[in-house]
C-alpha cells in the first residue's frame, strides 16, 4: 500500500512539474535575445524583461522615437543645402534679389536682414546699395529656408563676401531680430551699432523707422 502511495505521489509531482513548465512556455514562448527581449509565439507580441542593453531594443527605447535601433530624424533637422552659384537678373529692394537657378527665375530673400521698403526713406538707396554689391561679381547662395510667400531665404555671397552682413555694415539694412537666430547674428548686431555710430546709410536719419514697424502701421 505504501509503495502504491509513493508511486502515486511521484506521478502527481511529475504532472505538476509538466503543468508548471507548460504555463511558463505559454507565457514566454521564444527564448530571450541579448537585450532580454523575445517574441510571444502565441500572441506575436514582442516585449522585454528587466533592463535593456545599449542596443536600444527595449520598449522604452522604441517609445522615444527609435525604429529598428535607428533614430528617426525629422526633415527639419537635416542640414541646409550646399552653397550654389546663381545669376542675378534683378534687385527688388534692399533685401530681395531675383536670380536664375538651373534656368528658372526665383526670388531670394536675404536671410536675417530687413531693408527699408520702397515707400520709406532710404528705400531706393538701399536697393541701389544691393545692386552695387552684387553687380559684376560671382554670386552664390546658401538656402536656409522658404518664407510664406514662397521665396527662398538664403545667405548671399559676392566673390565669397557675405552680402547680408555687408548690407547691415554699410548702414542700408537692419539685422532682423525676429528672424536672425544664427550665432553670427550677434556680429551683425555689432556691425549695425558701428554703422549707426558712424551715421552710415539710413543712420544719417537720427530716428529711422524699422521696416517691420513701418509695415505694421500701414
Amino acid at each position: 500500500m505504501e509503495n502504491k502511495s509513493y508511486k502515486l505521489i511521484n506521478i502527481l509531482c511529475v504532472i505538476l512539474s509538466l503543468l508548471t513548465m507548460a504555463r511558463v512556455s505559454h507565457a514566454h514562448s521564444g527564448g530571450l535575445n541579448s537585450s532580454g527581449c523575445h517574441t510571444n509565439h502565441k500572441t506575436g507580441d514582442y516585449h522585454c524583461h528587466g533592463g535593456s542593453s545599449s542596443s536600444g531594443g527595449s520598449e522604452s527605447g522604441q517609445s522615444r522615437g527609435y525604429s529598428g535601433g535607428m533614430e528617426v530624424i525629422p526633415e527639419a533637422r537635416q542640414a541646409p543645402k550646399k552653397e550654389q552659384s546663381v545669376r542675378v537678373v534683378g534687385v527688388t529692394d534692399g533685401d530681395t534679389l531675383r536670380v536664375v537657378i538651373e534656368g528658372q527665375e526665383v526670388k531670394i530673400r536675404l536671410y536675417g536682414i530687413d531693408a527699408p521698403e520702397s515707400g520709406q526713406a532710404f528705400g531706393k538707396a538701399s536697393q541701389q546699395a544691393l545692386k552695387q554689391i552684387t553687380s559684376g561679381r560671382q554670386i552664390s547662395i546658401k538656402v536656409l529656408d522658404r518664407d510664406r510667400y514662397g521665396r527662398l531665404v538664403a545667405l548671399v555671397f559676392a566673390d565669397g563676401a557675405n552680402v547680408n552682413e555687408a548690407m547691415v555694415a554699410s548702414g542700408f539694412a537692419w539685422a532682423y531680430p525676429q528672424y536672425c537666430k544664427q550665432s553670427f547674428c550677434n556680429e551683425w548686431g555689432r556691425n549695425q551699432t558701428m554703422a549707426k555710430d558712424n551715421r552710415k546709410g539710413l543712420w544719417q536719419d537720427g530716428t529711422p523707422t524699422p521696416p517691420w514697424d513701418w509695415r505694421h502701421r500701414r
